[in-house]
């Protein structure tokens, strides 16, 4: 479970979060500046905040710009302790490869992989998919999906087709607060920002 009921300030910009999520999969969307890897900043307790914070331990963080060590796949995973991966997993034939020379996608979910060894029940992505093929990105979706249905998972991004897609509850940053919607009504909210 995720229950936030924050308040903190950017460049003397003042944002207001309040949320409760029991689990699942939630997107956070809003413009540049709104606010959303601040919050992100907020929960992992690196950015200050006034009023209330509540979250199931421990907490999985993976940032937009992953990097792998400068090693093996295989080594890799074993920092992690990983000893399994899924059978459909595009590093299962990588193992011996230098992780550097991965694509984006496959060090996407070099990342991914490795922090949910951790069993986060609180996991913060950020931006993770931004600059991948389709394929790769919902391959990361459907992984966070499934993560989803036994922790809370926060996904931020500004790809309207994830919205889309997965028709997610959406943590919507506009004008310096966040509302937690279904899908469909943050989809419309989105689209008034262009008007």
């Amino acid at each position: 479970m995720l229950s936030a009921d924050v308040r903190f300030t950017v460049a003397q910009k003042h944002f207001t979060v309040n949320l409760e999520i029991k689990e699942g999969l939630c997107l956070v969307m809003g413009p540049n500046g709104a606010g959303k890897t601040t919050f992100l900043r907020v929960l992992l307790g690196l950015f200050p905040f006034e009023g209330t914070l509540h979250m199931d331990k421990p907490l999985g963080y993976i940032p937009q710009h992953y990097q792998p060590l400068n090693a093996s796949v295989e080594d890799n995973l074993h920092l992690f302790d990983v000893k399994h991966l899924p059978d459909n997993s595009p590093l299962q034939s990588k193992r011996r490869l230098n992780a550097m020379k991965l694509s984006g996608g496959e060090k996407a979910m070099l990342g991914l992989t490795q922090v949910m060894a951790l069993q986060p029940k609180t996991l913060l992505v950020d931006e993770l998919t931004a600059h991948l093929d389709q394929p790769s990105t919902v391959m990361i979706e459907n992984t966070l999906k499934n993560y989803g249905s036994h922790a809370v998972v926060l996904l931020v991004t500004h790809q309207w087709d994830t919205l889309l897609r997965l028709k997610a509850p959406t943590l919507l940053f506009l004008n310096g607060s966040a509302q937690l919607l279904p899908a469909e009504e943050a989809y419309n909210r989105l689209l008034e920002t262009l008007n």
